[in-house]
């Protein structure tokens, strides 16, 4: 986890958004060592919110609301999403959220985060919103976080919870979730055990296999 966050604050600080964030494309080595891989879908960050942005982008099991509910601009928040997803997933052993369609796996969302308030939706087109709103609201459900494996923690499920949050400008950004403190005692953890084979620390955010 603290890996594949570290290359997202990398990609992000140059603006690139990965797009498509899932198992497949983190590559581990024996050493921990990991790569983000796969960046044909890769893109620069847009900042005119005017210019539509293409919505066939990350694998369906680990994209965003705001691209599920056809948003024709995103941020970098997306990456974010995908990290989330895989985070759950690593402490569930399972797919958090695994659907047949777009619009079922948009109900496991809302299943597991409530119904989104109109603010929450303000990304979302018309039609997303007009067929979120003719069913009936469902409260949150997070506490369910804390089943998921006995991994999950107090500080584990707080972070998870913060990076699966529908809105995507209430999303936590990478740079404040290597802040939290789940991610550092992660980091210190990793340092204890592997001391022998680290790396100076600007290689550390560097690690990127780019394949194309």
């Amino acid at each position: 986890m603290p890996h594949s966050v570290n290359g997202l604050k990398y990609l992000h600080s140059a603006r690139i958004l990965h797009r498509d964030i899932k198992p497949g494309n983190l590559l581990v080595n024996s050493n921990c060592v990991l790569k983000i891989c796969d960046f044909g879908l890769a893109r620069v960050e847009e900042p005119d919110t005017n210019k539509n942005m293409t919505q066939e982008v990350v694998t369906q099991y680990y994209r965003a609301p705001e691209i599920l509910m056809g948003a024709s601009h995103y941020t970098a928040a997306v990456d974010v999403w995908s990290v989330g997803c895989i985070f759950g997933e690593l402490l569930g052993r399972r797919i958090l959220f695994q659907a047949q369609s777009p619009v079922q796996q948009l109900e496991l969302i809302t299943e597991l985060l409530g119904t989104p308030s109109l603010e929450d939706m303000r990304h979302a087109c018309a039609g997303a919103r007009a067929h979120m709103l003719r069913r009936a609201p469902r409260p949150p459900a997070l506490a369910a976080l804390y089943t998921l494996s006995v991994h999950a923690t107090h500080e584990a499920v707080h972070l998870l919870a913060q990076m699966l949050v529908f809105d995507p400008a209430k999303r936590i950004s990478v740079v404040d979730a290597l802040a939290h403190p789940y991610l550092e005692e992660g980091r210190l953890r990793y340092h204890s055990c592997m001391c022998a084979c680290c790396y100076s620390a600007p290689l550390y955010i560097s690690l990127f296999l780019l394949h194309i």
